[in-house]
């Protein structure tokens, strides 16, 4: 194909990628899309499976994989599309970074199993080990272009439509200085030419530390495991450790944070961090109990829970069908790392 050629197709292409982001940037065609991907999943859970246990489901999860990475996109373009001219030209601070570790993780399932099928349980883990560290390297991205505010939700984009909460992650309340330097919230209907960041938001280097750590320790678990095999309790307990650590950091930077609130005067909720920032925190904790489903803390002690539940229900013929059903689901999702990352 000649460039002249080349050149024709990809103007094509363009044109049509615009034609489609205007036809559904409006309401009823992205509710017509929305019902469409609704029923293409449905399609993709009656697409043939392997029916050996240890041979991935390439092709169901692939099509699932990419209906998802679909609506992304398509959620990503009505979204754009909602916020008004002066938001839309100012862009949402690290935006981008966070579209691309969203479709990542949604296709991050698609090179699990490709590994796994071309190069066994070690060329699985190689994957997963590319994947984190690409996912890594996007949220330390996000960071810096925060100005290293907390991290919200692994980073990944919402799309949530209308106006952003905070274009750099911070709090939405105003700041600005008093008669003698002290930070007062600005109310919503004013108006200053020099606003400051909120002070109630966690900073220096605990703070930097304790996010970093966070954002590593998926890639730490993964690199371990990906050393010393499924057998070995290292991965498990450096993943622990590393969330230990993080989690001491960043409440040595909450501290120290509302410690300097007070010293400036503010009280109540000013006084101290945003709710957002322990929701975040407690998310981290809870995402810890997906440990349950890591190898090799889920043969010595979660699959015989489950066994002992199945055996307790053994005697009631449809409890027992539909408590078999939940424990396969489990199992599955058990097998495949990225529906249980928890990062």
């Amino acid at each position: 194909m000649h460039r002249e050629e080349k050149g024709a197709v990809l103007s094509r292409f363009v044109r049509y990628v615009d034609t489609y982001k205007q036809w559904i940037s409006k309401k009823d065609n992205y509710a017509k899309i929305k019902q469409a991907e609704d029923v293409a999943r449905m399609v993709t859970l009656m697409l043939p499976a392997s029916r050996d246990e240890g041979n991935p489901n390439i092709l169901s999860e692939s099509a699932f994989a990419v209906v998802n990475t679909l609506g992304i996109l398509n959620d990503q373009i009505f979204s754009e599309a909602e916020k008004s001219p002066i938001s839309r030209g100012k862009g949402i601070v690290a935006e981008k970074t966070r579209w691309m570790l969203t479709v990542l993780g949604s296709l991050a399932v698609i090179a699990e199993m490709c590994g796994s099928r071309t190069g066994g349980d070690l060329g699985r883990w190689k994957m997963i080990a590319t994947v984190e560290a690409m996912r890594s390297l996007l949220r330390l991205r996000i960071l810096y272009k925060t100005k290293w505010s907390t991290l919200e939700n692994g980073g990944i984009s919402s799309f949530a439509v209308g106006p952003a909460h905070a274009e750099d992650g911070l709090s939405s309340t105003e700041w600005w200085k008093g008669p003698r330097g002290t930070l007062l919230p600005l109310p919503p209907n004013a108006s200053a030419r020099a606003n400051i960041s909120a002070p109630n938001l966690p900073t220096g280097f605990d703070h930097f530390a304790g996010e970093t750590l966070n954002v590593m320790r998926p890639f730490v678990f993964a690199c371990m495991r990906l050393l010393l095999g499924r057998r070995s309790w290292i991965p498990i307990l450096s993943f622990v450790a590393t969330a230990f650590a993080s989690d001491r950091l960043t409440q040595r930077a909450v501290d120290a944070c509302e410690k300097s609130c007070r010293q400036k005067g503010l009280r109540g909720d000013h006084a101290r961090v945003p709710r957002n920032v322990e929701q975040e925190r407690l998310r981290r904790k809870l995402s810890l109990f997906w440990l349950l489903l890591r190898e090799p803390l889920f043969s010595a002690f979660t699959r015989r829970v489950f066994e002992s539940v199945y055996f307790g229900f053994s005697y009631i013929p449809l409890i027992r069908s539909l408590v078999r059903y939940i424990i396969d689901v489990v199992y599955y999702f058990q097998r495949h790392y990225f529906y249980s990352s928890g990062s």
